[in-house]
């Protein structure tokens, strides 16, 4: 893995912010010493899920990268419609699902295309929505009966903030969810197949892909003009500022861990980056 510490927002002058990847490892190989996060690699295990879990890219894995991971999901769909296949349904599984994958795998259609990573939660949110970018009908994440109940926490609540964005984005909330080998797999998800199909793989840290991903998929699917709702405590939104009880002290932005708020130049004022 790889770790920014500049880029982490889990404390700023002693205030505490961000927690995710210590609340998600399984293998409490994260750490907080002296106000920062540390990775212990005796105890790692390489799951991937606090790479997901961290909302501003500061943990990623280091092989593979963030962008050899998405260039691979942008081939893989490209390649199968450039052979004849259409409405393609991704399948994301982790080594510990691998066997009941593939054994489920012989009852669904071919359209279906198996994502083998380390744990089926190193892939978060940006690049489920890259790969509907990207012409995928569906993703479909698994998740076997001895996941680690912090990682099923996680995927659940990344989930809970994809429907509000595909809800935004005019999808239906079913493009992406848990996989089911129960269901009938052969029904088909609504309002398939998306509409954007991207030429080429998004590029940027990990919001920055999932802002593009919804972009395109808004635009193409004309979506909502409304403000969304995001579940409370999703790492995205704005900042309400009473202007008339602000004195810019600059007390928020001593403190604030991301440097989302900020001044502006030398002159009193204070700026927002979402």
């Amino acid at each position: 893995f790889r770790l920014d510490p500049e880029a982490c927002a889990f404390t700023a002058r002693g205030v505490p912010g961000c927690s995710r990847c210590l609340d998600v490892c399984p293998t409490d190989a994260l750490k907080p010493i002296n106000g920062r996060i540390q990775i212990d690699p005796h105890l790692c295990q390489g799951f991937g899920s606090c790479a997901s879990a961290c909302p501003t890219g500061a943990i990623a894995y280091h092989q593979p990268d963030a962008n050899t991971s998405g260039d691979y999901l942008f081939r893989l769909l490209k390649h199968y419609r450039e052979a004849g296949g259409e409405v393609p349904r991704l399948l994301i599984a982790g080594e510990n699902e691998r066997e009941w994958v593939e054994a489920e795998l012989t009852r669904l259609p071919a359209n279906w295309l198996p994502v083998w990573v380390e744990e089926s939660a190193s892939l978060g949110i940006e690049s489920w929505f890259a790969a509907l970018a990207y012409g995928a009908s569906a993703v479909r994440i698994a998740l076997g009966e001895d996941a680690p109940a912090s990682v099923r926490a996680l995927v659940e609540r990344e989930l809970a903030s994809a429907v509000v964005l595909l809800t935004g984005a005019g999808l239906a909330a079913d493009r992406i969810a848990l996989f089911n080998p129960d269901a009938k797999q052969d029904k088909p998800i609504s309002c398939e197949p998306a509409l954007a199909l991207l030429d080429k793989p998004l590029k940027g840290d990990k919001r920055e892909k999932l802002f593009a991903a919804f972009d395109a998929l808004w635009q193409a699917n004309e979506g909502s003009r409304e403000p969304l709702a995001v579940p409370h405590g999703a790492p995205y939104g704005s900042v309400e500022l009473k202007e008339a009880d602000c004195t810019l002290c600059m007390g928020c932005v001593a403190v604030c861990p991301s440097r989302a708020l900020h001044a502006v130049g030398h002159t009193p004022g204070l700026n927002f980056i979402e």
